[in-house]
């Protein structure tokens, strides 16, 4: 009889044979080992394995410098905190300080020195080669040049590193150029007093009323905390805050009173609020009597406001008369603060806007007292220094060789304004920078320098702190061997001086702290303060610093020198008045738009951004960036756009192309573009030089680049 197999036997074989393999353990051992082999392949990343540690540092990224708390296993970080109780920035970190340990793998990162060659294209070099180079640039600059011809941007003014290049520059007749930063207005209330004036500060915590121009307060201004601090706090113990801004900023949308200032008109303002002080005499006669220097007389202050009638500033402000009065009187009621703000992507208001807005601190008596502008007791130093200036006080085609220090200031600046500063026919720059930066497409040499998580270094202090205070960025990361110090490099070109190292510099101050027994030392693994004098020995300060701690000053009595209410230069003077003739918005021509570029507090144009920051600007589009237009419905009716169209703002210099978004909150005739995040942001595989408003204004006449006459036009496909 032959053998045969029906369907039936054979289904009946094959469904028993599944059931009785997946009761069995053997598919699922060998699942099992599949899922482990495929995940310990060679180059899959591994975990770190070693002791949990934690340590206490100090954060590096900008100037408010805020407390950390790192978390490491086996030596690699491994997660960030802040630190509660923290005198400045009370257990406040932001989104790239909490991600601040990716900036060492970030893929933009620079791996060896670059040149530009002869064929205008950057090539790789060795770090000797580019020491040899930039030695031969210094020579040929200091030959062929006179006094400044060598200089360094330093993007972080104020550490000790800034003395120790400031020395350096010292033996080459160089000048020492600050970057620009949320408090370099505030050098300008300096200027306006008569005589030598102490480093100055905003005693924000103490104010009655905040007077904003632009400042980004409730955005973390200054400490990191500040503005999580002043919204924390109760309506009777903060300060009444008005934001003076024509853009609807977060501070503007969250301040007690929100003016939305036509574009380019806070000069104005700020001359008819004194305009109201000195009618009504609500200004402090006492003080003014006695120490200012032009209130009255031909050509004074009292006639210059004269002319700053509330009708007359509501015409061109925008901002009704009634409304004037009011924050004049607020004003007066208490003490205050004034804050010329500089936007990280925008940039400082004009030189007459700063001077006006401190006409104001000083009319009300607010500088030298608690609440107002305070000074700060000045730490001695030794040697010979350099002068500091800005760079709108630079002259035109002076500098041959330019040194541009990689740290983070947090505001970004045209490229026009410091292609203007250098001699047009040898000027060279020279950049030392962890990251390819948007600012490195003009540098003729690179050299890679460390990050701020993996080199000793000064913590800021920040604008509205009170007092003078000490932290380190104590290192958590190892620099890798292609990246070098900034203060290396210069001791590797210097012939005939000693360049000392940040660590003997960082000593040298702890030193002058001891010896002058002030102040109090907070330990954030305690979460105290201690008095100075309890630490026995200079060494003990130093360890207690090495561990995160944070140095504060006591505060200093500060009297008023006598001042000029209109400032001391005569420039400045004569434009004031001329405040009057500022054209409307409502009288543009066909296509004409004012463009307002701005930037992110936290994201500056031109500077690095972890992965983790990809979901607010690509992903959910909380942030725009630079591809975006934002403008309200009405403009954008009248240029006959619609929400999504394509843009091209155009000036002289050049076009961006964005895509329109409509926000009923833009002023009229004013179209706001984000300053970044740059193309090299998240470190984009192929990075170009992307559009940035940036690329667009002149800066020929007034080193201000935040109302940029502009045309908006169709993007032809």
């Amino acid at each position: 009889m032959g053998f045969s197999v029906k369907r039936r036997d054979f289904l009946g074989l094959v469904g028993g044979g599944a059931i009785g393999a997946a009761l069995s353990p053997a598919p699922w051992k060998g699942l099992d080992d599949i899922a482990i082999w495929t995940q310990n392949w060679s180059w899959k990343p591994r975990l770190p394995r070693g002791p949990v540690e934690v340590a206490f540092t100090h954060c590096g990224l900008c100037p408010a410098g805020c407390g950390l708390k790192v978390r490491s296993v086996g030596g690699n970080p491994v997660s960030i905190h802040g630190v509660p109780g923290h005198p400045s920035s009370t257990g406040f970190v932001c989104a790239l300080g909490l991600a601040g340990r990716y900036f060492s793998y970030h893929p933009s990162r620079i791996v060896e020195p670059t040149i530009v060659g002869t064929s205008g294209q950057r090539r790789g070099i060795s770090r000797k080669a580019a020491v040899r180079q930039l030695g031969d640039w210094l020579d040929k600059a200091r030959s062929g040049g006179g006094h400044g011809s060598v200089a360094i941007l330093d993007n972080h003014p104020g550490r000790v590193r800034s003395l120790a290049y400031r020395g350096w520059l010292a033996t080459l007749d160089g000048v020492h150029i600050k970057g620009l930063r949320e408090d370099t207005p505030i050098n300008r209330l300096r200027t306006m007093l008569d005589g030598p004036a102490p480093e100055l500060g905003l005693d924000i915590a103490r104010a009655r009323t905040v007077l904003s121009f632009g400042a980004p307060v409730l955005e973390g201004l200054g400490s990191g905390g500040a503005g999580a601090h002043l919204r924390g706090r109760s309506d009777t113990e903060k300060p009444y805050i008005v934001q003076i801004e024509t853009r609807p900023s977060r501070t503007a949308r969250g301040a007690d009173l929100w003016l939305r200032i036509a574009p380019g008109t806070e000069t104005v303002l700020a001359l008819g609020l004194a305009n109201i002080l000195v009618s009504e005499g609500l200004y402090d006669k006492e003080i003014i009597a006695q120490q200012a220097l032009d209130l009255d007389g031909p050509g004074g202050y009292r006639e210059l406001v004269a002319r700053f009638s509330p009708k007359q500033v509501s015409r061109i402000t925008g901002i009704d008369a009634a409304t004037i009065k009011k924050v004049a009187r607020r004003f007066a009621s208490g003490p205050a603060v004034v804050i010329p703000g500089v936007d990280p992507g925008g940039g400082p208001l004009s030189a007459e806007a700063q001077t006006a807005a401190f006409s104001l601190s000083l009319l009300n008596g607010d500088v030298g007292r608690p609440g107002g502008v305070v000074a700060r007791r000045a730490i001695p130093q030794e040697g010979q220094l350099a002068d500091t200036v800005e760079l709108a006080d630079v002259p035109d085609g002076s500098i041959r060789l330019l040194i541009v220090d990689g740290a983070a200031g947090g505001c970004a600046m045209p490229t026009s304004l410091l292609k203007r500063k250098l001699n047009p026919s040898e000027g060279r720059v020279v950049s030392l920078s962890p990251f390819e930066r948007s600012a490195l497409h003009g540098a003729d040499l690179v050299i890679p320098s460390t990050t701020p998580f993996e080199n000793i270094d000064e913590a800021g202090v920040p604008i509205d702190a009170p007092v003078d205070s000490m932290g380190l960025t104590v290192p958590s990361m190892r620099a890798p061997d292609y990246s070098v110090d900034s203060l290396s490099v210069l001791s590797m070109v210097a012939k005939s001086s000693v360049v000392p190292t940040i660590t003997e510099l960082l000593r040298g101050r702890s030193d002058r702290i001891h010896a002058g027994g002030r102040g109090s030392v907070f330990d954030p693994s305690k979460g105290e303060s201690v008095p100075l004098t309890e630490f026995q020995t200079n060494g003990d300060l130093w360890r207690a610093l090495m561990g995160g701690g944070l140095w504060t000053d006591t505060s200093a009595a500060f009297t008023c020198p006598p001042f000029r209410l209109m400032g001391a230069n005569a420039a400045i003077r004569d434009r004031l008045p001329q405040a009057l003739e500022q054209p409307s918005t409502a009288d543009r021509q066909a296509r004409e738009i004012v463009l307002m570029p701005f930037g992110w507090r936290d994201a500056p144009g031109d500077g690095p951004l972890p992965p983790v920051m990809a979901k607010l600007f690509r992903e959910t589009r909380l942030r725009l960036d630079s591809r975006f237009a934002t403008i309200c419905p009405k403009t954008a009716g009248e240029l006959g756009f619609a929400q999504g169209d394509k843009a091209s703002i155009k000036t002289s210099l050049g076009s961006i192309t964005v895509e329109v978004v409509l926000d009923p909150a833009v002023v009229d005739g004013v179209v706001h573009v984000a300053v970044g995040p740059s193309t090299e942001a998240f470190g984009d595989a192929s990075p170009g030089k992307g559009d940035q408003p940036l690329d667009l204004p002149s800066c020929k006449n007034d080193d201000c680049w935040r109302v940029i006459p502009a045309k908006m036009l169709e993007v032809v496909s």
